[in-house]
Parts: structure tokens; sequence; C-alpha cells
């Protein structure tokens, strides 16, 4: 008797058993199942270039914000220029430092306090789709709040580039914000998907 139990007990949780339970659930489940996988899937790959993008268009954002400002402190003159003036240009922007390059000459506009060494160095004239996921990724993943980077985009008034150097802790917070986002948004739209085509199967 006790043998006969054993075996039995042996089928259920062999792969007999599992094309049991998997015909327990049915067709309605195996189409509920995979259409949270498949919504889930096309999610992450949106996500990869979104969230790539989202860092570019932020820094994008820092970058026109320290336009206007160097076209405030290139046309004062130096001495007219006052600390307190340069300070609060720099809080505004979110940068220890601007610099622009006109005529092969780089000139340093604004200047706080930059003791800890450049992590990323980012040229926004020149950044390709594959390079800004690696990056993107790279700040999310690896960066800490501390990390500086060195931004580099196009100079206002004819200058060959305009520089900026930012903390990237702000960066990484809002790229996990948005990261969070678009989870919960896939998961929503994966749970109202998968529960309308339960519901019509029935």
């Amino acid at each position: 008797m006790f043998r006969k139990t054993a075996k039995i007990q042996d089928t259920d949780q062999g792969p007999a058993g599992a094309a049991r339970w998997t015909a327990r659930l049915g067709l309605s489940g195996k189409l509920f199942g995979l259409t949270i996988v498949a919504i889930m899937l096309a999610e992450v790959i949106f996500y990869v270039p979104s969230i790539a993008s989202f860092r570019v268009g932020w820094l994008n954002d820092r970058l026109a914000a320290a336009h206007t400002a160097a076209i405030v402190l290139k046309e004062a003159p130096k001495n007219m220029v006052m600390e307190s003036l340069s300070q609060q240009l720099l809080e505004s922007i979110g940068a220890h430092m601007v610099a622009m390059r006109i005529d092969q000459q780089r000139r340093v506009l604004a200047a706080g306090d930059v003791s800890a060494q450049i992590r990323q160095d980012v040229d926004m004239r020149d950044l390709s789709m594959f390079t800004s996921i690696v990056e993107a990724f790279e700040t999310l993943l690896f960066c800490k709040d501390s990390d500086i980077m060195r931004v580099v985009g196009p100079a206002p008034m004819g200058g060959d580039f305009l520089e900026i150097v930012i903390d990237e802790g702000p960066l990484r917070k809002a790229m996990w914000r948005y990261s969070r986002n678009v989870l919960v948004i896939s998961l929503v739209i994966s749970a109202i998907a998968a529960v309308f085509l339960y519901l019509a199967l029935h």
C-alpha cells in the first residue's frame, strides 16, 4: 500500500503532474499569463531607449539654462561680475562650473568648488543612441550622488562649445523616479489588459 502511494506522489511531481497542472489553467489562464509577459517585454524594449532619451533631455535642459548664464557672464566685464551673482547663476543651473571656448580660448565664466574628480565626460554634440544607452545605465546603476560629470554642448554667440560641471546625484534621482513611474504604468496596463482578455474569453 505504501509503495503505491509513493508511486502516485512521484507521478504527481513528475512531467505528467506538471502537464495536469498546466491543463487546469485552461486556455484563459494561459492567455492571461502570456499577455502579462508580452506586455512586460514590450515595456522593457520601450524603456531602454526611453531612459536614455530622458537623460539626454535632462542634460539638455541644464545646457539650455547655462546658455542664458553664459550670455550674462560673457557680456559683463570681468571685474563687474560679483561673486554673489556668479554663485546665484551656478545654483540656478545646478552646476559647479560654467566655461565657454571662443576663438580657441577657453574662458571659465563662473566656478565654485570642484574638488571631486570628474567621473563622466559627455559631449552632447556627438552622442549616438548606443552611447547614450550605455551611459544612462552607468549613471543609473553605478554612479554615486557625490560623483560629478562634465557636459559639453553648443555655445551661444558663435562660441566653439559650452561646458558645465554638475553633480550626478540629481540626475540619478530623476532617472530612478522616471523608472518607477514607467514600472507602475507597465504593471497597471498589464493588469488591465490581462483582466479584459480573461473576461472576454469567459
